[in-house]
């Protein structure tokens, strides 16, 4: 496979800056020469789980958008991320761990793709972001830490260049970088991460400070922020020439327009195209309100990028005119500091030559940071609430369905408007005794101590297991006495012995959580099917005609339980997956902005 003089380039955006606060005040990062010969040792098998990722999830969508094109290759070469520093920050019994890091493989990576006969290498891989390792729940026993988050803050910036015959492929090396920070963005940038529970590792299921699966994998949101692009004027625009509309362009309808992109950690908002003929003296998007759901106020950024609209290919890849990037923190500080709330941002040009850094023009922001609370407002009439579903797992599927790729849908329902926001977890594999397995029998997902020795020790029946009432209440120590355990023997002893049947067998692990706007929670309900994305089918749904019931709760919320999924109302094709005995692991709570 060649890797000649590079015919295209893809070059990302420029590595970001050290420091997400100013630089009088933020931390300072710190070397970790013993940390990078530990990343060094373990870079072979984490290089194997991100070469997996690349083939199971990029590849699919490259495929989505030009059936045929797949990766020759998929090596990341030999030299591990580099660790240019970090910093730590406390936060209650929480540790935030902050490390700069750079991945530069050099000519040792392989990674290729192929459309047809035509072969194109990628070379001059670069990333750069700053990677988060959060030590959730800080303890006085082993394992001293109760879980692990990892994840990207921001979006980290990735570059590359085209070896080959790049320039035949019919997809421009720009719209594979959006593929690919698409599947980042996916796994590992915020709201999204990758968790371990150490204390299941530990097998920790009696201690009574035992961290929650949903605490670790759903934690729930800091504020929302509300933007709107008042403005975006200056140089740059003056001076954009003038584009004659193209043949495609004419066919859909779509002449030379720009607009802005707003990101904030995987969440990104576009404004509306605004005409480039009219875009010399500044263009304005005064009616856009755009929402972004903050985790780290600390530690994300606000993205602002300008593009102009490609309207000449077939696979769209729009041009970028020029970016700019202001701390979420600061932004939330001028936005309060200022009357009326207005904070400019200097955008740089992406095409300036020899290395211009000048600003080319800027943006105005304007809108409000909204900080969401567990506590009831005055009056739910007058309020706004965000719900947040933890989707934990599925249990129960048919035997047919291992292999199979589920996702979870969640809209909001309302008598007055109909079907409202709608969210949806990414796909995940199920698989036999998945759930099982990482939860070692011990998961907590029923209200008493009592129902989960019940569906424990029934579980383990249906397993094969025959348990005395000393061993039972050695099993399940902690939640039940062995007197307890021989009445609970003795109840199931009496349902009779079920054929054996795998049904139960097949399981999903979703570990996700589910944010949507709900207004006032009295006046909407909420609908959450299960999906089977291979089939295109639905499994299985579960409603809820009104969620009055969360406003009157405990901290606005309701414990993790299992709900039996209807195939009957899904009034979508079914499919062969679902069983009487599917069940989905929900968790619901609300937030309420501005408490």
């Amino acid at each position: 496979m060649g890797r000649g003089r590079c015919s295209q380039d893809a070059k990302g955006a420029t590595p970001r800056r050290a420091l997400t606060r100013p630089p009088d005040r933020a931390p300072s990062f710190e070397r970790m020469e013993w940390f990078e010969s530990l990343l060094t040792a373990l870079w072979p098998g984490i290089r194997g789980s991100f070469e997996q990722e690349l083939r199971g999830t990029l590849e699919p969508k490259l495929q989505s958008k030009l059936p045929g094109l797949r990766f020759g290759s998929a090596y990341l070469g030999d030299s591990p991320p580099e660790l240019r520093g970090a910093r730590t920050r406390a936060a209650g019994d929480e540790v935030l761990l902050v490390f700069d890091l750079g991945f530069h493989p050099g000519s040792s990576i392989d990674i290729s793709l192929v459309f047809g006969p035509l072969h194109a290498a990628i070379c001059d891989l670069s990333v750069h972001g700053q990677l988060c390792v959060s030590l959730v729940r800080v303890v006085p026993r082993k394992p001293i830490v109760c879980g692990i988050r990892i994840y990207f803050a921001n979006m980290p910036s990735i570059s590359f260049n085209f070896a080959g015959l790049a320039k035949a492929l019919p997809i421009p090396p720009q719209k594979i970088k959006d593929f690919l920070q698409e599947a980042i963005a996916s796994k590992m940038v915020l709201p999204h991460s990758i968790c371990m529970h150490l204390d299941s590792m530990a097998r920790c299921f009696t201690e009574p400070d035992f961290l929650e699966y949903h605490a670790l994998h759903s934690a729930p949101p800091a504020a929302v922020l509300r933007l709107r692009v008042a403005s975006v004027a200056g140089r740059l625009l003056e001076e954009l020439e003038p584009e004659g509309p193209s043949c495609l362009g004419v066919l859909q309808g779509r002449p030379p327009s720009v607009y802005a992109l707003l990101r904030v950690g995987g969440q990104q908002r576009r404004t509306e195209p605004v005409l480039r003929e009219r875009a010399g003296k500044g263009v304005t998007w005064p009616g856009e309100l755009h929402d972004f759901i903050i985790d780290s106020l600390a530690e994300q950024d606000v993205h602002i990028e300008l593009y102009s609209e490609d309207t000449a290919r077939l696979v769209q890849c729009d041009e970028l005119l020029a970016k700019a990037r202001i701390s979420a923190e600061e932004v939330a500080g001028r936005l309060s500091g200022s009357r009326p709330p207005l904070v400019r941002v200097g955008m740089v040009g992406v095409h300036r030559s020899g290395g211009d850094r000048s600003e080319s023009c800027s943006a105005m922001l304007t809108g409000s940071l909204q900080p969401l609370s567990a506590r009831p407002p005055d009056s739910w009439a007058r309020s706004e609430a965000l719900l947040l579903l933890s989707v934990d797992c599925v249990v129960g599927l048919a035997p047919a369905s291992d292999g199979r790729k589920f996702a979870v849908r969640a809209r909001i329902l309302s008598e007055a408007r109909g079907l409202g926001p709608e969210a949806a977890t990414s796909a995940h594999e199920a698989g036999h005794d998945q759930v099982t397995e990482a939860r070692v029998l011990h998961t907590a997902m029923e209200e008493g101590p009592l129902d989960a020795a019940r569906d424990r020790l029934r579980l383990l029946r249906d397993r094969g297991a025959r348990l005395s009432a000393e061993d039972a209440g050695f099993v399940l120590a902690g939640l039940v006495t062995t007197e307890q355990a021989r009445a609970l023997l003795e109840e199931i002893g009496r349902e009779g012995t079920p054929r054996h049947d795998p049904v139960g067998c097949v399981e999903v692990l979703f570990g996700d959580q589910l944010r949507l706007p709900v207004g006032d929670p009295r006046a909407h309900g909420l609908r959450v099917e299960l999906s089977d994305e291979d089939r295109g089918a639905s499994v299985g749904v579960v409603e809820w005609s009104s969620l009055a019931f969360l406003t009157q709760s405990r901290k606005l919320e309701d414990s993790l339980q299992a709900y039996v999924l209807d195939p009957s109302v899904s009034g979508r094709r079914g499919t062969d997956a679902g069983t009487s005995a599917t069940k989905i692991f929900l968790k619901r709570s609300l937030r309420v902005l501005g408490v």
